[in-house]
């Protein structure tokens, strides 16, 4: 504020006009003045005010300096605890820092460093490689809440199991899973979030032990990231706006028997981001699931170094619907 008043002064303003801006008489402002003209910047800095205070501030200063060099990995709060509880010196601890830096023995200011690039976007390349499992809330009559359980496939984004249930528990998850697997086989990894029917905070939670008998991996996405479950969310963002949203259900059973049909048809009109080249059609998932599109070389590539770790035999040897030369369902390609 002094420093201000100073350079109002300079910019040609009087007294009476920068003491109503400061908020000061003007004879501050005088004596602001006066001190700046005779010592500068420094004028203004807090001293001690007799010789006797002055030494007790070098003392506690040297006090610090060697209390740091002594100890270098204390740090300022440290440093004034010990001077209190050793030397009955009182010292705050931003003191202690300003001391240190002063002295230039303070900590050297971190190194930025960069993130390793992260895996914004993936698909696996073949049907079964992966399933997403998620569960979506809404209400019954605007009064119960409901859970929809979802299973959608990772690379052709079909909704292999679904179920509609009052409570989620790891009970249900399994029961949709099971019948999943039942229709489509067993896919080699479930990706899920952090949900208390998937995982457990000690040990295996009963999901983690089903999935390790029937020979499944279990992927976690990061806590507070749904973005990894994006496929499985984003077919809830879908189910929502163009049905659940304005549909009116008589009760818990006639939305049992009525979401179940709306999933399979937004399941299978829902488009590939991945459309094949020379194609005027673009392959929805249900076509990606039952092999009904031509698949591309690059696709036959990708599909072919996916599987190789899976056949104990040559690449001549193996069956002409895994090099992509038949129609094969997706139950049978994992």
């Amino acid at each position: 504020v002094k420093l201000l008043a100073m350079k109002a002064l300079a910019s040609g303003l009087t007294h009476e006009e920068v003491a109503e801006l400061v908020g000061v008489h003007e004879h501050t402002i005088g004596d602001w003045k006066k001190r700046h003209d005779k010592g500068g910047v420094d004028a203004f800095v807090h001293k001690p005010s007799t010789v006797a205070v002055r030494k007790r501030c070098a003392a506690i200063e040297a006090r610090i300096v060697e209390r740091r060099k002594t100890e270098p990995e204390a740090g300022v709060r440290r440093i004034r605890d010990e001077l209190r509880r050793e030397e009955g010196i009182e010292v705050s601890a931003e003191t202690v820092r300003q001391v240190v830096n002063e002295a230039g023995l303070g900590n050297p200011p971190p190194e930025p460093h960069r993130r390793p690039p992260q895996v914004r976007r993936f698909e696996r390349p073949v049907p079964n490689a992966m399933w997403q499992i998620d569960i979506f809330t809404f209400t019954l009559k605007r009064l119960f809440p409901v859970y929809l359980i979802g299973v959608i496939d990772d690379h052709s984004r079909y909704i292999v199991g679904w179920g509609l249930f009052r409570q989620q528990t790891a009970e249900a998850v399994l029961e949709v899973v099971k019948g999943a697997i039942g229709q489509w086989g067993a896919p080699r990894e479930i990706l899920s979030d952090n949900g208390r029917q998937f995982v457990n905070w000690r040990g295996k939670s009963r999901f983690q032990k089903v999935l390790a008998r029937e020979g499944i991996d279990h992927s976690r996405s990061a806590p507070h990231h749904p973005m990894t479950l994006g496929k499985i969310e984003r077919f809830w963002q879908t189910i929502w706006t163009e049905f659940l949203e304005e549909a009116v259900f008589a009760s818990f059973a006639d939305a049992c028997l009525c979401i179940p049909t709306e999933s399979i048809t937004c399941s299978k009109v829902s488009r590939s981001p991945i459309p094949s080249p020379g194609d005027q059609k673009i392959p929805t998932p249900a076509d990606h699931s039952f092999r009904r599109m031509p698949i591309t070389p690059a696709g036959a590539k990708r599909r072919r170094a996916f599987l190789m770790p899976l056949w104990d035999t040559d690449v001549n040897d193996l069956p002409p619907n895994i090099m992509g030369g038949g129609a094969l369902g997706s139950g049978a390609a994992a």
